[in-house]
């Protein structure tokens, strides 16, 4: 959030904000700002449907993305899946540990270009954390939720709330259930609909320049 005089700048959109209907209009949805990152490395796309039809993307974001644990769990529950996965393994993450233990229908790169590979990807496997739930939604991507920390199960459900993902209990994960999490958002319609809907409350929201136009007019108001 944002704060100028007597409004607040919020960067999601009013459909996406839990109980909006308690913010007046001092409150202004801008949705969030989606700008591509310039250090963002190239990725061979044309993998991604080479073998399989559905691509998945997995990332636990930029904080706690040296889980290796839960990378090992993500190898063990889809290795066996028609589904090709991409997986961002962090700069700083050591994975000569899980070499051996990589699938076939698994892509482990350190750094992946995120907003590129969600507008390819049939569903996102991530931590929910505002960024990266965000930035997935406004492509109208499902998601499989498992929040570790902070704002992440706040996230999660309002993202179950609005059905476009299914949130999983961190301290209740088992390859089983995590399979069976993203099975049934990549077999049923409606969490792509769903994300449809959301993503499309964030595009009409106007992003960073409906934030900056606000904030402007303020400074013209202050001058006036």
């Amino acid at each position: 959030m944002y704060v100028v005089r007597n409004s607040v700048i919020v960067y999601t959109s009013r459909y996406f904000q839990p109980q909006a209907e308690k913010l007046d209009n001092s409150y202004i949805f801008t949705g969030p700002s989606i700008v591509p990152r310039k250090d963002a490395p190239s990725f061979p796309f044309e993998q991604l449907h080479a073998l399989h039809p559905q691509a998945v993307y997995i990332s636990l974001g930029t904080i706690i993305n040296r889980d290796l644990d839960f990378y090992k769990l993500c190898f063990e529950a889809f290795h066996d899946l028609p589904v090709q996965f991409v997986l961002s393994s962090g700069k700083y993450t050591d994975m000569k540990l899980l070499n051996d233990c990589v699938p076939d229908n698994f892509i482990v790169k350190p750094y992946i270009p995120q907003l590129e590979m969600l507008q390819h990807v049939d569903a996102f496997i991530t931590h929910a954390g505002m960024n990266s739930t965000s930035e997935a939604l406004y492509y109208n991507v499902p998601l499989v939720m498992v929040p570790m920390t902070s704002d992440q199960p706040i996230v999660a459900n309002r993202v179950q709330e609005l059905g476009a993902g299914i949130a999983v209990d961190k301290n209740e994960l088992t390859p089983a259930t995590l399979k069976a999490a993203l099975l049934e958002v990549l077999n049923h319609s409606t969490y792509k609909q769903q994300a449809h809907v959301i993503g499309e409350s964030l595009r009409q929201a106007g992003g960073y320049r409906h934030a900056a136009d606000t904030i402007m007019s303020h400074f013209s108001t202050i001058e006036k």
